[in-house]
């Protein structure tokens, strides 16, 4: 593969000029214009643009012509659906496509072997909403000192901390504005239950951590099904959790539209790491003698 390194405006007018199209059905909020200063690579052969991404978490950008082409690059999303009955570890773009709840419900009827006892179901969720009385979803605007003092004490032990979390998925993303986090609270009998940290880029929202209370009624499965109602009744076209490996199951029951990720060869992973060490010692070397 022959790669050029290119800037955003050099980006644009290749992508414009060959005709090339923003890999489909995938959306993540770092493909948003505001991190439009990334550096991309231009396979000159194929005429095929992309980006490195941000974080381990990010999909890679693409825009291309053939939409069934595969990038063998570092978090590519393949037209493979995610198979649940490999077991293997691996890493997986976690995604869902809204557009109504009832929809989705239906869809999870169909893929549930057991819908009218499996949740959340188009069988199981009315029943299950009634008999949890005053359980409510509240989407806030991000506050640190609450989403610390929450997340702290719901997350079990030995765990990531809130601060530590934020870090490593919010603050150490170059450019993403503070505004577009938010803290998704799910409240049971005036207790706040389960805390979620999402970004939402007023075209889709990303669930970046969790933490719970455990209890019989599963609160974390519920604060993600209320976060897909919440996306569907506010007209969100998707809701996903980045890229990362199988945990538990739950996933599973919500994102429902997730993908395989193309895995790299040791080869060309090492070609990859060389790549990016040249152009470092490129830069070095420009700035020394500049």
């Amino acid at each position: 593969m022959r790669l050029k390194v290119i800037d955003n405006i050099e980006a644009q007018k290749i992508i414009l000029n060959e005709g090339l199209d923003l890999q489909k059905d995938v959306w993540h909020f770092t493909f948003n214009e505001q991190f439009n200063d990334r550096e991309y690579l231009f396979d000159k052969v194929n005429k095929v643009v992309f980006s490195k991404p941000v974080n381990q978490w990010a999909p890679l950008l693409v825009y291309s012509r053939q939409q069934d082409e595969v990038i063998n690059e570092q978090n590519f999303v393949t037209q493979v659906p995610f198979n649940k009955e490999n077991k293997d570890y691996r890493k997986v773009f976690w995604y869902l496509a809204t557009t109504n709840f009832e929809t989705f419900l239906q869809r999870r009827s169909e893929s549930s072997e057991q819908p009218q006892k499996n949740f959340p179901s188009l069988q199981t969720y009315s029943k299950k909403r009634a008999a949890l009385d005053n359980l409510r979803l509240e989407v806030n605007e991000f506050d640190m000192n609450f989403y610390s003092y929450h997340f702290n004490r719901l997350k079990q032990a030995g765990h990531m901390s809130a601060e530590e979390i934020f870090k490593v998925t919010i603050s150490d993303v170059k450019n993403l504005p503070l505004i577009w986090v938010k803290l998704g609270c799910l409240y049971h009998e005036q207790e706040l239950r389960a805390i979620m940290l999402l970004v939402d880029d007023k075209r889709a929202m990303c669930y970046a951590n969790m933490a719970t209370e455990r209890s019989k009624y599963g609160y974390g499965l519920w604060l993600c099904t209320e976060i897909v109602k919440y996306c569907c009744d506010n007209n969100y076209k998707s809701f996903d959790s980045g890229i990362s490996g199988l945990y538990g199951n739950f996933k599973e029951k919500i994102y429902l539209d997730s993908r395989e990720i193309y895995k790299k060869s040791s080869e060309s992973s090492l070609k990859y790491v060389e790549f990016w060490k040249k152009k470092f010692w490129q830069r070095v070397y420009n700035k020394v003698a500049g």
